[in-house]
């Protein structure tokens, strides 16, 4: 009967250990996904201050009759180097962008 005891004790104190393990696992995870989140956050707002507002005379603007502008931007041709930095790469389509 000790033996059992000493077992059953053991397999308590191994399930709380994992679960233990688990709870610090998905924190860690937890604190990764806000850091990515808030990192396309940032840089989602540097996109948006780099681009200019567009105009009516904007091919897409005029293709579907937008003449209000003043909440749309314009993708600029070039970004600056703090957002090349990141990756951050202007395609103008599909296939340009898998290159």
């Amino acid at each position: 009967m000790e033996i059992r005891k000493g077992f059953l004790f053991f397999i308590f104190r191994r399930k709380k250990r994992l679960a233990i393990e688990a709870k610090e696992r998905q924190e860690i995870l937890k604190k990764e996904i806000v850091e990515k989140q808030n990192n396309a956050a940032i840089l989602s707002s540097q996109i948006w201050e780099a681009s200019k507002i567009a105009t009516p005379d904007n091919a897409y603007c005029k293709l579907k009759g937008i003449i209000q502008t003043n909440d749309l931007k314009e993708i600029p041709k070039d970004f600056p180097e703090e957002i090349k930095k990141q990756g951050v790469m202007i395609a103008k389509s599909v296939e340009e962008a898998k290159k």
